[in-house]
Parts: structure tokens; sequence; C-alpha cells
């Protein structure tokens, strides 16, 4: 009866725990997406996670240009070392810079030291480019408490997205009903500025392309996600 007890115990202990550790962002998520959904109808704020890259970093920059939209770019501090002037672009057209991460660990599958030194550390690698206080984007959108308590200490948003584009899908979607989609809903979209493989490539610049031209037609206000979020 004894062992019971402790088995029963240890289990209660363990949900406790995992509650305390997984459930404040889940919360601040949920009611994020709520906010967002509401204030989002007829604006919508492009962000783009993973980046900066060489190759479809500018092609994204250039077709916001030609629309005259700005955007939101979640970056990855340890991939600014091999494209800082693709950073310097993004700021001196007008984009809006936040971190995503030093090296892009997902929270839930590494320790949490790891994990909170992973997202302090992006704030420094990224100091050209943002403030101390910048947006941070956790990796995968997973985030835990420890990340969530030191983001609030340093005055930092922690946004996620209302939809997403998929292209990182091994399968894409059609770029048609995802644009009618979040043209119709508005909100915060999560799409990538860095891809490897040519066809999700191809897919996030005709989406882009999509969103971009009938959004302008459709009078639909592109914003940042900080203006968003503020709303």
């Amino acid at each position: 009866m004894m062992v019971l007890w402790l088995v029963a115990g240890t289990i209660g202990l363990l949900a406790l725990l995992g509650a305390a550790y997984f459930g404040p962002p889940l919360l601040v998520r949920r009611r994020q997406v709520a906010a967002v959904r509401r204030a989002g109808r007829a604006r919508l704020a492009l962000t783009f996670d993973d980046g900066p890259d060489r190759e479809l970093t500018p092609v994204v920059l250039d077709m916001l240009a030609a629309h005259g939209v700005k955007a939101s770019f979640f970056l990855v501090g340890s991939r600014t070392q091999d494209a800082p002037d693709v950073c310097d672009r993004i700021v001196a057209e007008g984009h809006e810079v936040a971190t995503h991460s030093h090296a892009h660990r997902n929270a839930w599958r590494v320790g949490p030291w790891t994990a909170l030194r992973d997202a302090v550390a992006g704030y420094d690698s990224l100091c050209r480019w943002c403030s101390p206080n910048a947006m941070f984007r956790p990796p995968f959108g997973k985030c835990t408490t420890p990340v969530l308590a030191a983001m609030r200490r340093r005055g930092a948003p922690v946004v996620w997205w209302t939809h997403v584009a998929e292209d990182t899908s091994d399968v894409p979607p059609d770029p048609e009903a995802v644009a009618s989609r979040v043209l119709h809903d508005g909100g915060i979209l999560l799409m990538h500025s860095r891809h490897r493989m040519a066809p999700r490539r191809a897919y996030l610049l005709q989406l882009l392309q999509l969103l971009l031209e009938r959004g302008n037609a459709q009078g639909v206000t592109f914003c940042k996600a900080s203006e968003l979020l503020h709303a």
C-alpha cells in the first residue's frame, strides 16, 4: 500500500511540475491568439521566421518593396554571421526585426537552462538590429515558464501567430486556398524567409505574391506584428 501511495504521489508531483513548466505559456498563447483574431479583421501582419538567408530573404524583401508593404522578421542570431548585410537591408527598408533565439532550440526538447540561454543569447547576437526588449518568437512555438518569465523581465513580448503558411510541409497546400483564408481572417501569418528545398521556396514566393496582390486589391491593411499586438 505504501508503494502505491508513493507512486501516486510521484505521479501527482510530476503532473504539477509539468503544469507549472508548460501551462503559463500555453495560457498566454491562447489569450494572445484570441485577442489578435478580434483585432485582426482586415489587418494582416506578415511575419518571417528562420532568416536571414542570402537566397530567399532578399527575394522576399524585393517583393515587399514592390508593393510598399512592411513586415516582421524573426531572425535566428547564429545565422546573422553569414548575412549581416541582409539584416542591414531589413532594417534600412523599414521592416521590424525581432528574435527567434540564437540557435533555434526547441524548448520542449532541451533542458530548461539550455532553452533559457538560447532565448536570451538571441538578443546578444541580434543587438545590432533589434532592441533588448524586441519581440521574441519561440522556435517551433514551444515556450516554457522560465523563458516566458525572462522575456517579461526584459519587457519583451512573446509572439505566436493565428495562421501558418504551411511552407515547411513536404506537400504544400493550394496557395490559392491559403491566401483566400488568410486574407479573409487577417491576423498574424507565420512564414519563413529561409528554405533549403526549392519546392518550399517556390511555394512561399507564390503564396506571398498572391497575398500582396490580392490584399492590396481587397483593401487589406498590412502591418507589422507589433502594431497588431497593440491594436
